[in-house]
């Protein structure tokens, strides 16, 4: 997947010109096959109150990682701040998932993924982000 938008991403960096069609690289992902009933969701359907509840595939750049650490329990989490061109979306990773996850996604700074998850609102921010659950598949570009 990354071979076919090596040369936006390149565009992207040297002139902050250029867009990549992350629509396109969730087609090309193949979690499109592998779960039937998972639409992806635009990135600017992010902040749509009416998606809130719902379960979505989503793809962009790593731009940040950050591994929190739950006061009650201890177990690490994640925070993913993926970047769709000019625009960026926060991602969390509950617990159970960054077990499975994480070791890749804090190495994956810059790379592209697809993600799927339910939206929701996050209550500390206000803004919308999505959230994954049991069934949450990561494809790392």
């Amino acid at each position: 997947i990354l071979r076919d938008f090596f040369w936006n991403r390149v565009q992207n960096e040297l002139s902050g010109l250029g867009s990549i069609n992350y629509q396109n690289v969730y087609s090309a992902s193949g979690m499109k096959d592998k779960i039937r009933n998972c639409t992806y969701l635009k990135p600017e359907d992010f902040n749509d109150e009416h998606r809130i509840g719902k379960f979505y595939a989503f793809s962009g750049t790593i731009a940040e990682v950050r591994v929190l650490q739950s006061k009650k329990t201890g177990d690490n989490f994640g925070r993913l701040m993926l970047q769709c061109n000019d625009k960026l979306f926060n991602v969390m990773i509950w617990n159970n998932e960054w077990d499975k996850f994480g070791d890749e996604l804090s190495k994956s700074k810059g790379k592209i993924i697809t993600i799927n998850g339910s939206l929701g609102e996050d209550t500390y921010s206000g803004a919308n982000q999505l959230f994954s659950s049991k069934g949450t598949q990561i494809i790392f570009s």
